[in-house]
């Protein structure tokens, strides 16, 4: 069976980053107790604690609760910054949850303050790859903003856009334009109620183009154009025809054609990014990235395999350089290259891309993520080439090991891994 193409649209649209809101419903089963371990109670004026258990009741002071300095949340807060900055987003996880609770013992539970800190911990939860926590930190937010809606009905629209967004990244492009509804939903609202009648801002056109993304992936291409289309007469006429933007929409429009058969058309908007790009001397935006898949994906579709090579390279170098290397955008980029060298039947290097791509999708996704499933598949293409006689668990362990102490001899040049790397490879034999 001939290896799949798994090609992921990363659109990179300037805006606010934006996070979807949801209420998250958990039943739990409390654990049944006899009725005469069940202590009950109450908090008086005075702030004492009453326990009634029966028989006469004992009264015990209520802890007070903890004093910190007024200024201790926006002291983690900026903390939190501070390590994001500095690409250690887990550190920065810690300041950030910290800094909500802090602004929770100061100003209380439902405060603006409090809810920026969920949303960047739901940032970084992000950039980790962290995906239901993200949302679950949005949630958070979205919970504190219902609660004070006249001072937050403008973040509403921004969490619905951000957990949209997480849900595309994911694959689960249905969820994600549902989201995308409620975030111009929400959006245009806001706008009415503040009495900006044009609501054809930029904001808009970022949740439209998402729209037309999201279609694109249902398979609905002709809806796709639609939104697309309308995105982009935003973009024109606010922000001209060579603003990042207007031309991430002009990549957005290349790929709905190239999923029609129509590459003539595709290669035209691509043309048009390309030359916008080179003008301004922005080859290094994060969203090149984006149009460089999109090259590769047509030149590969034409059968062109080596320039496909070259603009999939080009987009892995970009992908490590945004995201790190071990990403699931960057195992996108794996597992494309390894189809192209399946079709020029340069199987070794297939068999390196691959595992590559398989091995971050496990780490980030688990066994059961199904392009992780695909790339599997295509491992075992390789073991039957290959006639290997050991268990294909047992190879395909071996296989991402070897791989692994490749990567970090080329890292750390050191006699002691070239040992390392040639036993690894003995053992796959």
């Amino acid at each position: 069976m001939e290896p799949a193409v798994i090609a992921a649209i990363i659109t990179g649209s300037a805006g606010v980053v934006g996070v979807i809101v949801g209420k998250l419903v958990k039943d739990r089963k409390k654990e049944q107790r006899p009725q005469e371990q069940i202590q009950q109670k109450h908090i008086t004026a005075g702030g004492h604690v009453i326990n009634a258990t029966g028989g006469s009741n004992v009264i015990i002071e209520a802890p007070p609760p903890p004093t910190i300095h007024p200024d201790q949340p926006s002291i983690s807060f900026a903390k939190g910054k501070i390590s994001e900055k500095l690409l250690d987003y887990r550190k920065s996880l810690t300041h950030y949850k910290r800094a909500a609770v802090e602004y929770e013992q100061v100003d209380g539970p439902a405060n603006y303050n409090r809810a920026a800190a969920f949303i960047n911990a739901g940032v970084n939860h992000w950039k980790l790859a962290e995906y239901q926590e993200a949302i679950d930190c949005y949630f958070e937010a979205e919970a504190i903003y219902e609660a004070e809606p006249d001072k937050c009905q403008g973040f509403i629209s921004d969490v619905y856009f951000d957990i949209a967004l997480i849900h595309r990244e994911k694959g689960e492009y249905g969820k994600a334009y549902k989201y995308f509804v409620e975030a111009l939903g929400a959006h245009n609202s806001y706008k009415l109620k503040i009495s900006e009648f044009d609501i054809d801002d930029q904001f808009a056109a970022d949740i439209l183009e998402n729209m037309g993304i999201c279609h694109l992936e249902m398979g609905y291409s002709k809806m796709a154009l639609e939104w697309l289309y309308k995105a982009l007469a935003i973009r024109d006429k606010e922000l001209g025809e060579e603003h990042p933007n207007a031309v991430a929409t002009y990549v957005a429009l290349a790929s709905t054609y190239r999923k029609q058969g129509e590459y003539g058309e595709a290669f035209k908007w691509c043309g048009k990014a390309l030359a916008a790009y080179r003008k301004k001397g922005d080859l290094e935006h994060p969203d090149v990235g984006v149009l460089y898949l999109t090259l590769a994906n047509l030149y590969y579709d034409t059968g062109e395999y080596a320039t496909a090579l070259e603009w999939y390279s080009r987009d892995l170098a970009g992908s490590e350089k945004v995201y790190g290397k071990n990403h699931p955008a960057v195992a996108v980029c794996y597992n494309n290259m390894a189809t192209v060298y399946f079709k020029q039947q340069d199987y070794d290097k297939m068999l390196e891309f691959y595992t590559k791509a398989y091995r971050i999708w496990l780490s980030a996704n688990g066994s059961d993520y199904p392009p992780a499933k695909t790339a599997l598949h295509n491992i075992e293409v390789a073991y039957t080439l290959y006639k290997r006689k050991k268990p294909f668990d047992q190879w395909v362990e071996e296989l991402m090991k070897y791989y692994e102490l490749v990567e970090k001899a080329k890292e750390y040049p050191h006699s002691r891994f070239n040992k390392q790397i040639a036993h690894s490879r003995r053992q796959l034999r």
